[in-house]
């Protein structure tokens, strides 16, 4: 578990390029997308989320999640999510999304602690850009193509782990730039805690 502190800061931010959506829809690259921006990765990971009828708040069948899914498979990527709606009867509750939310952001800190076994230990601005990054992209591609970050973030080399930390040009460069300044800041504070020491 993540520090409650932490967990509330990291919510807010992910939402805020993320988005906060009640129905299934289609992300930049065309994959089923509920929530904060949380990836279905098959129709059977989408039947065990409890989705509901959006105007009754009834208990939607397996059979009806399957129908919302394949709507939404089927529909071209690059829209706007709510331009999915109209394809979908059902919704998960905010309840529901945060749940997820917390469930999915639980289980990154766990990917990072394999990936990373200093983690817990690296500076706040560190956990919060590696958060953002395997939030966005994944363990497998974090761990498989970013190589020169990965070696500057276990080598602390802050500085570098910035100039490496930058994503393909589908992401935002606002998100990059967060991403950049947050390490950056921790290369800053870290170089003067060096001047500090006697």
């Amino acid at each position: 578990m993540i520090p409650g502190a932490l967990a509330k800061r990291l919510k807010k931010q992910i939402t805020s390029y993320e988005g906060n959506v009640s129905h299934m829809y289609l992300d930049s690259e065309g994959y089923v997308t509920v929530g904060i921006g949380s990836l279905i990765p098959s129709l059977k990971a989408a039947q065990k989320l409890p989705f509901v009828h959006n105007k009754t708040l009834k208990k939607a069948t397996s059979k009806e999640i399957q129908q919302d899914y394949t709507k939404i498979k089927s529909q071209p990527k690059g829209k706007y999510s709510f331009k999915y709606k109209k394809y979908t009867k059902l919704i998960l509750t905010q309840k529901s999304i945060d749940n997820l939310f917390a469930t999915q952001i639980n289980q990154f800190h766990k990917e990072l602690k394999l990936l990373y076994p200093k983690f817990d230990l690296y500076p706040t601005e560190v956990k919060m850009a590696l958060f953002d990054m395997i939030y966005n992209l994944g363990m497998s591609k974090l761990k498989n193509l970013f190589p020169k970050f990965n070696l500057a973030i276990k080598q602390k080399n802050w500085k570098e782990a910035a100039k490496q930390s930058h994503r393909k040009p589908t992401i935002p460069q606002s998100r990059n730039n967060y991403v950049k300044n947050l390490l950056l800041n921790a290369a800053t504070s870290n170089s003067n805690l060096l001047k500090q020491t006697p």
